[in-house]
């Protein structure tokens, strides 16, 4: 879709509350041009910035459900960090095929003026003070040379990405209980399973070049491959309660059954998940006209 045929209340009535992905041409193509990103644009902020940032040298690993997060979270921390500036001069030497883990920044400090001025929100959610997500941060950067981000949903929050710089395919696979029940079964890597895996699996594909949004729901597999050097913005606000608790979704039932588990010991958002869960039964019994896509077959 074009962005000047959506308008914010469309977008939150026909694809938010309905939890459909969005492929949102030209959203901030203006804004991008103007930016003029470039690496030596990375280095003039970075020596702005009042004190060196750190960055982890390898990419984060994502948590697939709630049982694994603290393990994550765990892993991640013992990852090594290199500084900020020797990450942006191997990305100038990567050459042309040369491969550069890709980051989740947050933006801020020497990354702040790619949330400063970043048109999506003003376009789509108009009159907020900003994203209030629930678990992920308001807003990330991804920077990259060639980088790639295996297959992973979001637990919670909903997703507007915009691609800044460079090209990026986005792959996503539909909220079925087969595709689900596939993908959890496989260990490690979702890239590297045999194809057998992945065989009855189907896929669709977009291609987001500068200035393209695209609009990821909550529980949504998708994994992401970018070309050259790529820059790409993610900001999150909290998804609607009747999509968190629909429990058509295999992916929602899990969530519910891991936060119960006493392993999970995060109890705190034990009465926000179960109260999603009977507000969507609730909704749909009173609403019966207004269908979420849960397993939708649409391509983006």
């Amino acid at each position: 879709m074009r962005a000047d045929e959506l308008d914010p209340a469309s977008f939150l009535r026909e694809y938010v509350a309905r939890a459909r992905p969005l492929v949102i041409r030209g959203l901030a193509k203006d804004w991008c041009t103007k930016l003029g990103f470039s690496i030596e644009l990375l280095r003039s902020q970075a020596a702005q910035a009042t004190k060196p940032l750190l960055i982890w040298h390898k990419p984060f690993r994502e948590a697939r459900n709630i049982l694994e997060v603290r393990e994550t979270e765990r892993l991640n921390a013992t990852l090594p960090r290199t500084d900020y500036l020797a990450f942006v001069d191997e990305l100038a030497s990567a050459g042309r095929d040369g491969y550069v883990h890709g980051h989740s920044l947050a933006c801020k400090g020497p990354l702040a003026f790619l949330a400063d001025g970043n048109p999506v929100v003003e376009r789509l959610l108009p009159g907020s003070r900003g994203p209030a997500s629930r678990v992920y941060p308001a807003w990330r950067v991804f920077v990259s040379h060639n980088g790639y981000t295996d297959w992973h949903w979001h637990q919670s929050d909903e997703t507007l990405t915009l691609q800044v710089h460079g090209s990026k395919e986005l792959t996503f696979l539909g909220r079925d209980a087969q595709t689900f029940d596939a993908l959890n079964r496989i260990e490690g890597l979702i890239c590297d399973a045999p194809p057998s895996q992945l065989a009855s699996l189907k896929l669709y594909r977009t291609v987001l070049e500068p200035g393209d949004a695209i609009y990821i729901p909550v529980y949504s597999w998708h994994a992401a491959e970018g070309s050259g050097l790529c820059v790409t913005t993610a900001t999150t606000f909290r998804s609607p309660l009747h999509v968190m608790g629909d429990l058509r979704i295999p992916a929602a039932r899990n969530l519910i059954r891991d936060w119960i588990l006493p392993e999970a010991s995060k109890w705190k958002y034990l009465p926000l998940v179960l109260g999603g869960a009977v507000y969507a039964e609730l909704r749909r019994l009173v609403r019966p006209g207004v269908q979420m896509e849960a397993d939708s077959d649409k391509p983006l």
